[in-house]
């Protein structure tokens, strides 16, 4: 069941909810934590209900091995068990993940034939496991000794809204939302400012997945489908198709983000922040920064410090910096292209933080119009860069990425034994994408709308780490200006009911039910 499928929208959302409500409204709010757990697996078992012992069973073993390592809190003992319980967890992602792609390119290699197993990965079985491997670690190192009630932690892991895709949370970040939710006691007003904050977070979402993301899919996808069949299309098409896949994966995620972040609203709790404006980034630092923040967190918490971080020199920063985003490549699939897509942004991060040591040390400009021109370029190089990285990211092999590449820039290759593909983006698609292009560097975002609301956990962190960031700002929007705070009005119920309405539309016209990209990770 996906968020934007008719039966979750008017289906399962409205049940959860209203029964949810009623416990809450009459005195059971003890009831509310088992309701959502229950329906969590509902949701997630209406995908396969097979996955649900994996689910269950994942859940219980890192519930007992945190409860092993809380009770021999710094001990050998507890060491042992860390290592055991977070090996357990990386072998199974492994297992379903990786072995066909390990055993295709053993098998490559020795120069043998292989024919794929096949076998099928649980539906958000990195989100749920990497979300428990962060807490078995907070609980050896002390970051969070405290080991909550069973069913407390069932439901941190299998909260429908961020289950599936994310947003990777720690327990310390929710874990009291979840103690509350049992004895508080909402007004009515609360409980209808967090249901019309979480509604409309949520509707906004949708009109990003089904509007404009599935939108650019449709722009994009003949292209990229026909590179990986070795067929070339004109140049303008393929640079179009490149700069929609570009939008449509940031819409679709950020989409995604902001369904999670409004269905937990609504039932008043607060997820962390996802994203925050990545394509208005003046570097790749900043892009990272603000692209999927919970995954490039736990990567930073969980691999490169342990790694060893900056802590022994710039050499071995760097290195520990690449051997991170080469491992953030291979999370996102068992694929050489993702694997090369992670080491690309590796020496992008190094090169920028290279540069960023340069002109501090030379003084370069970061204020006036010399400092502005500085920012302008960082954000066209870093656009530039990551749009052409996303080429490997969506082309299904290699091959069709160098494909999609050569179709780009055909001056510099000879493309006369290439099959041609009669492709041609037309004005209406060309409008489409540079609406989408607009929005994503000239709105405000999620956060800044409902920042009155506090819409996320971490904003003020996020904040202050891009502080030093440059963030272009566009030529006729003076450097104070600020997103006007959101108020729930009449013409913002409009507003949102037309979204509702596009959304029903669109969904009608489209494949209703294309996965969100990051389902298949």
């Amino acid at each position: 069941m996906l968020f934007h499928a008719f039966e979750f929208v008017l289906v399962f959302l409205p049940l959860t909810f209203a029964l949810f409500l009623l416990l809450e409204r009459t005195g059971n709010a003890r009831f509310t934590v088992h309701l959502l757990t229950l329906a969590s697996l509902v949701f997630y078992g209406w995908w396969d209900w097979r996955f649900l012992l994996l689910l269950v069973g994942s859940v219980i073993v890192n519930y007992w091995l945190g409860v092993a390592i809380a009770a021999r809190h710094g001990s050998h003992a507890a060491r042992a068990i860390v290592i055991f319980g977070i090996g357990l967890d990386i072998a199974l992602i492994g297992v379903f993940k990786y072995t066909d792609f390990a055993l295709g390119t053993f098998t490559t290699i020795a120069g043998w034939e292989y024919h794929p197993i096949g076998i099928v990965l649980p539906l958000g079985i990195s989100f749920f496991t990497f979300q428990q491997i962060a807490w078995l670690a907070d609980i050896y190192s002390g970051r969070d000794r405290r080991v909550p009630p069973f069913k407390d932690y069932a439901l941190f892991v299998t909260f429908f809204p961020q289950l599936i895709a994310g947003p990777i949370v720690h327990w310390s970040e929710v874990g009291d939302q979840y103690r509350r939710m049992e004895t508080r006691q909402r007004s009515a007003d609360r409980a209808w400012l967090d249901f019309a904050v979480g509604m409309s977070i949520f509707i906004m979402g949708l009109a990003k997945k089904i509007v404009i993301a599935d939108g650019c899919a449709q722009i994009a996808s003949p292209i990229f489908n026909g590179a990986d069949g070795g067929q070339i299309a004109p140049t303008l098409a393929s640079w179009g198709a490149t700069l929609a896949y570009t939008l449509q994966i940031y819409f679709d995620f950020s989409g995604y983000s902001d369904m999670a972040i409004g269905l937990a609203r609504m039932f008043g709790i607060r997820l962390p922040v996802n994203f925050y404006s990545p394509y208005k980034q003046g570097s790749i630092i900043g892009f990272w920064r603000t692209w999927h923040i919970t995954l490039s967190r736990f990567l930073r918490d969980y691999v490169y410090i342990p790694l060893g971080g900056n802590r022994r020199g710039p050499v071995h920063r760097h290195f520990n910096m690449l051997a991170t985003m080469l491992i953030g490549g291979l999370w996102h699939g068992a694929s050489w292209n993702f694997v090369i897509w992670g080491g690309l942004h590796g020496i992008f991060l190094t090169v920028n933080h290279l540069w960023r040591d340069f002109r501090k040390r030379r003084g370069i400009a970061s204020s006036g119009l010399a400092g502005n021109l500085w920012q302008w370029a960082g954000w066209a190089l870093t656009l530039f860069l990551v749009m052409h990285a996303w080429i490997l990211f969506r082309a299904e092999t290699f091959a069709g990425a160098g494909t999609m590449l050569r179709s780009m820039y055909a001056f510099a290759f000879d493309l006369s034994g290439d099959r041609p593909l009669a492709a041609r983006i037309t004005d209406k698609e060309w409008g489409m994408i540079g609406i989408a292009l607009a929005i994503a560097v000239l709105a405000p975002n999620t956060a800044e709308i409902f920042r009155k609301y506090n819409p996320a956990v971490g904003l003020a962190a996020l904040r202050r780490r891009l502080s030093d960031e440059p963030l272009v700002r566009m030529y006729y929007l003076p450097a104070t200006w600020r997103v006007p705070a959101w108020r729930p009005t009449t013409a913002w119920a409009l507003a949102i009911a037309a979204l509702l309405i596009a959304y029903l539309y669109t969904a009608t016209r489209y494949e209703a039910y294309v996965e969100f990209i990051y389902f298949r990770f």
